[in-house]
């Protein structure tokens, strides 16, 4: 018995150290463990410090400073694209201009094809003055080109005036719309192929853009939609230029007379182009 102590006493020692072993291998490997834990955790607190502090403001600006770029990129495209479209517009403008001179100027020149019992003069309106728009403007011809004082001006759509004052190589035309002069004009009324009404033009109500007539044979019977031209009585207008068409007829109260509306066939706004009347035929 005595024998087997040293056996059993190296097995314990055996065994002991060998739980000393492991015990001091988990320690070491359970450190080991927390370290990298630790480690990790230190990492991902110092990343998302360093992400805040750092890199998230660095981002932020970058992305603010592209989207600034895109922004003012695309405003400067918008800028461009609509003075594009401002220089389309205004070419745009001017083109159907030039288009309404010249269809102006075409119509003007059949009216002076066919009025072969007058020699007309073609002038351009140089200048119109808005304090004075609705009563006189300045064409560029003169008494060096034929002009004279009272010769009748008209436009393709009608009469408008006449020359009041002349220069060397100008002259004041006044319109029959002016407000400022006394402005009758002896006119006729067709009222029928083979009839006609005398009457004087003696006044004109820019409120309603008429003209108002007189009718000298209260007798006469007119209708809406005649036409009215000039009479060639008193010897500024000549006969025959086209004045515009009834509009309306106003029976006047305790009287056999009545107040005859005019539409001016003429437009007194728009037109560059005028022809001045010579009586005489074109061929003088």
């Amino acid at each position: 018995m005595r024998k087997r102590k040293p056996t059993t006493f190296i097995l314990f020692m055996s065994f002991l150290s060998l739980s000393v072993l492991f015990y001091i291998l988990f320690i070491v490997v359970s450190a080991d463990r927390l370290v990298n834990n630790l480690q990790q955790r230190g990492y991902s607190i110092l990343g998302s410090i360093s992400y805040t502090l750092f890199t998230y403001p660095i981002e932020t600006a970058n992305q603010f400073v592209d989207d600034f770029l895109t922004f003012s990129k695309l405003k400067e495209e918008q800028r461009l694209t609509q003075a594009e479209l401002d220089r389309l517009a205004a070419f745009r403008a001017e083109l159907e201009e030039s288009y309404r001179q010249i269809r102006e100027l075409k119509q003007l020149l059949k009216l002076k094809e066919s009025m072969m019992d007058f020699s007309t003069l073609p002038f351009r309106v140089t200048s119109r003055s808005a304090d004075s728009f609705s009563s006189i403007f300045l064409i560029n011809g003169g008494y060096l080109d034929g002009v004279e004082e009272n010769q009748a001006v008209i436009t393709s759509l009608g009469l408008v005036g006449k020359v009041e004052t002349v220069f060397e190589r100008s002259s004041i035309v006044r319109l029959l719309t002016s407000q400022d002069v006394e402005n009758k004009v002896s006119v006729r009324i067709q009222l029928s192929p083979t009839s006609s009404a005398e009457a004087v033009l003696d006044d004109y109500n820019p409120n309603t853009g008429l003209f108002r007539l007189i009718l000298l044979d209260t007798n006469t019977t007119v209708n809406v939609g005649s036409t009215v031209i000039t009479s060639g009585l008193g010897g500024v207008y000549p006969s025959g230029l086209l004045v515009g068409y009834v509009e309306e007829i106003e029976q006047l109260p305790n009287s056999v007379s009545a107040r005859i509306w005019v539409r001016p066939s003429a437009s007194f706004m728009t037109f560059d182009y005028v022809l001045v009347i010579k009586v005489g035929s074109n061929d003088e």
